[in-house]
């Protein structure tokens, strides 16, 4: 009897054991899985935002423009606080006569097509100048020119734009220089260089291959000594904060040095991260042959853009022209249309998608 009695209590204790080390088992492996599905979440990685159109607007401003130009017009949007400009000019063409301002609030007009001309506060009046070229620096436009009286011959000149919302323009000259003797064609005019700032900076350069740099105001900023050839102004960049002129290619000139700045085997050095303002990427405005407008945003990797996502601009009334204005947290689009039978401005709305 004693016997069986011990045997039944080994067989006890066997069992308990079993089960204990098979509860234990059981809870390691809850703990791990518990691990496994916390690394596979964040693996995952999250789906890259898209544009979502937000807002779209027939006819911005509440009515159509008159159709004031025979030829092409283009025209360039600015935003100040409350209030959206429109600037029109007659595109191709020498001489142009007049501009036209127009300001919208909460999306109607203000100001309808106010003529404008720029003759009227200087002594451009005299000459015969180029076709203009025109670009957005913060709240103003700069506009270049080449320009050429009988008496002094060539200049380039300059004038920095800025708008009120009684739709008055102010035409303030800001560079006036003559083109130097031997320039016979005035090759060397003036040329815009982008600024990290958002302000647009003016550059020239002379024959013997010195450049110098002029801020939005006219005042002289740089002067570049050490130009080669093949560095050219259009597509080249000023970061303001670091003092790095970048030209097309990525090459790169410390302007606090006055030099380019090399690498240790003698090559320039080269980054093209200044092509890529908004988080690592760019957004632009693509018009492929015959296929309309679209808005695009592309991430700079390994020096190369690659597009995030694309969306295109509705084209049912076949847009012949568009603009781009990045706010905080939006992009606007203003694409140019007949609507109706006249010329309108549409507007469309999309979220930034690299926030």
């Amino acid at each position: 009897m004693k016997k069986i009695l011990g045997l039944i209590f080994i067989l006890s204790i066997v069992f308990l054991s079993a089960c204990g080390e098979e509860e234990s088992a059981e809870g390691k492996n809850i703990e791990e899985g518990s691990v496994s599905a916390s690394s596979t979440t964040e693996d995952v990685k999250a789906e890259p935002a898209s544009f979502e159109l937000e807002e779209k607007i027939d006819q911005f401003g509440g009515e159509s423009l008159e159709d004031i130009y025979p030829g092409d017009t283009d025209f360039e949007i600015l935003k100040d606080g409350d209030y959206t400009y429109l600037f029109q000019w007659e595109a191709q063409v020498v001489n142009p006569s007049s501009y036209y301002v127009s300001v919208a609030k909460d999306n109607k007009w203000v100001t309808i097509q106010n003529e404008v001309n720029i003759a009227d506060d200087s002594n451009l009046s005299n000459r015969t100048h180029s076709e203009p070229e025109i670009k957005k620096s913060g709240n103003s436009i700069l506009l270049l020119l080449s320009t050429w009286d009988e008496t002094n011959g060539d200049y380039n000149t300059a004038y920095k734009l800025t708008f009120n919302p009684d739709g008055t323009m102010n035409a303030k000259l800001i560079l006036d220089n003559p083109a130097e003797d031997g320039d016979e064609f005035n090759t060397l005019s003036l040329r815009f260089v982008k600024g990290s700032n958002e302000k647009v900076f003016i550059a020239e350069r002379n024959l013997d291959n010195v450049g110098t740099i002029y801020d939005d105001e006219g005042n002289e900023k740089y002067v570049v000594n050490n130009l080669d050839a093949s560095s050219v102004w259009d597509s080249s960049y000023i970061d303001v904060e670091k003092n790095i002129l970048y030209f097309d290619g990525g090459s790169m000139y410390d302007l606090s040095k006055d030099d380019y700045m090399w690498t240790d085997a003698g090559d320039k050095k080269r980054d093209s991260s200044y092509l890529a303002p908004h988080n690592d990427g760019k957004y632009q405005l693509l018009s492929p042959l015959g296929e309309g407008w679209s808005l695009d945003y592309s991430l700079l990797e390994n020096e190369e853009f690659k597009s995030q996502d694309s969306v295109k601009i509705p084209d049912e009334l076949d847009a012949k022209d568009a603009k781009m204005v990045v706010n905080e947290k939006s992009v606007d689009v203003y694409t140019t249309v007949e609507y109706r039978g006249k010329p309108t401005i549409q507007k469309y709305t999309y979220n930034r998608i690299d926030l």
